[in-house]
């Protein structure tokens, strides 16, 4: 309930609009009826996506609990399930896991190859171009 009301708020200006159709025209409401529901299935399907990447994130982990992992590894892992399916741009290079966890780039290529053959991840591309994206069945790289 609490996401088709954040949806609602979100389009309130447009919520107001057709509400005043409705109640300035004839006695016919279908267009607002349809607006309004097009609004709860959005908020559905927002809240889906939601429920979607929880159950990804908690399958990882449960199929990789056995794994010994670094803080460092273990951040840089929740930060591209947070971002879901294909969400963070171009993938993991070791650039970005060098900013994200203050890592030396030694240790972040280290880090990164260890993850992909622990089975977390998965390397595309070679030298200045390796990219590496969770290896999670359904989901596009970044």
């Amino acid at each position: 309930m609490l996401r088709i009301w954040q949806r609602l708020l979100s389009q309130r200006g447009e919520y107001y609009e057709q509400l005043e159709r409705a109640q300035h025209g004839a006695l016919d409401v279908t267009a607002w009826v349809v607006w309004f529901t097009e609004q709860v299935q959005a908020a559905f399907d927002m809240a889906a996506s939601v429920v979607d990447l929880s159950l990804a994130r908690a399958m990882f982990w449960n199929q990789h609990r056995a794994k010994d992992l670094s803080p460092r590894q273990r951040k840089a892992v929740n930060v591209l399930l947070d971002a879901g399916p294909g969400g963070f741009e171009g993938g993991m290079s070791t650039r970005k896991y060098e900013s994200l966890t203050g890592a030396a780039r030694a240790t972040a290529s280290r880090d990164l190859i260890e993850l992909a053959a622990l089975g977390l991840m998965v390397q595309a591309g070679a030298g200045r171009g390796t990219r590496y994206d969770l290896q999670i069945e359904g989901w596009a790289p970044g």
